[in-house]
């Protein structure tokens, strides 16, 4: 009877000198994004993201952009459009601060259907254990429609 008490004891002790395991970082997230293109187009997208393995995510980002109507000539393109896209992120974990460069594909619709894509580069600010900042440039690709400058500004939540 007297072995109990000194196993509980032991058990206790381990338990006290045991150090507790660190949370493993949140590796989804979920984020929504602002910004322009040329020519004169504002954008929106919603976008999410995974680890996949090291130091890449797979990506999927549902994008609208709106360029405003002229009055006495036609505006460069559509008015309006959407995006769907999904693509690989190389993300190193390098702290608080990290670079990003993304390459995505997908379809855009701006009146009629079209193979979309995306090259990106920008840098994500962990400002808390759960949400980001993230700002950046890249090329946005529409076939039939060529390439147009981008730049975004984007909030993260990470789960």
């Amino acid at each position: 009877m007297t072995t109990t008490p000194r196993l509980a004891a032991a058990a206790l002790v381990l338990l006290a000198a045991a150090s507790p395991a660190a949370a493993a970082p949140p590796t989804r997230a979920v984020s929504l994004e602002v910004g322009a293109a040329s020519p004169g187009r504002a954008t929106a997208a919603l976008a999410a993201s995974g680890w996949l393995e090291g130091e890449v995510e797979a990506t999927a980002r549902l994008a609208w952009w709106s360029a405003p109507r002229t009055a006495g000539r036609a505006a460069d393109g559509a008015a309006e459009g959407w995006a769907a896209l999904a693509g690989l992120r190389w993300a190193p974990d390098l702290g608080r601060l990290r670079p990003l460069l993304g390459l995505e594909g997908g379809a855009a619709w701006d009146g009629r259907a079209r193979a979309a894509g995306a090259l990106r580069a920008g840098g994500e600010w962990l400002w808390r254990r759960d949400w980001s900042a993230s700002a950046g440039a890249g090329l946005a690709l529409r076939a039939g429609r060529g390439a147009a400058l981008e730049g975004w500004l984007g909030l993260a939540c990470y789960f």
